[in-house]
């Protein structure tokens, strides 16, 4: 794997997901001390790996400015979201349903884990819904700030660009 970048354990200790600067991440297991998964796609430094509380995915962020979920079973990635600043670190939120990123220009993003759950047109429909709903709450002055959305919710507005082409 070349230089390591980070190591964190699962919520049992019994096993670790070490990246890399190789662009990818090893999954192992503590007592049998066995590679279980490689988790390969990334295109630069993975800067952070970690579990999410049940262990049943994992979450990264490299270099590449994307954040990626990948299936904790399979090692197959599940979804990507892409930034334009680099994502530092990134973990799912102990107790809750987020996924918290720290990017290179100091914020940080949060993307509810649902969103990594859907697939296909369930994620063009769930990432159209939100934006709509984004949109009626600037325009009802909820949310002052119309010049930070694009890089505050970025995360799902790259996602798909067919919202504007739905009926």
């Amino acid at each position: 794997m070349g230089w390591l970048t980070s190591a964190y354990f699962n919520s049992d200790s019994s096993r670790v997901a070490v990246a890399g600067r190789d662009g990818s991440v090893r999954i192992f297991d503590i007592a049998t001390q066995h590679d279980l998964l490689h988790l390969v796609g990334h295109e630069s430094d993975v800067n952070s790996a970690r579990f999410s509380p049940e262990g049943e995915s994992i979450v990264t962020a490299s270099g590449d400015h994307s954040v990626r979920v990948w299936d904790g079973e399979t090692g197959e990635e599940v979804v990507r979201f892409n930034f334009d600043e680099e994502p530092l670190d990134v973990q799912f939120a102990s107790g809750s349903d987020r996924i918290i990123t720290a990017l290179d220009d100091g914020l940080l993003t949060v993307v509810p884990s649902e969103m990594t759950k859907l697939r296909g047109e369930e994620l063009v429909r769930a990432t159209c819904d939100k934006k709509i709903k984004l949109i009626e709450k600037i325009t009802s002055h909820v949310i002052p700030w119309q010049n930070r959305i694009d890089s505050v919710f970025s995360p799902w507005f790259r996602q798909v660009d067919a919202c504007g082409k739905r009926g």
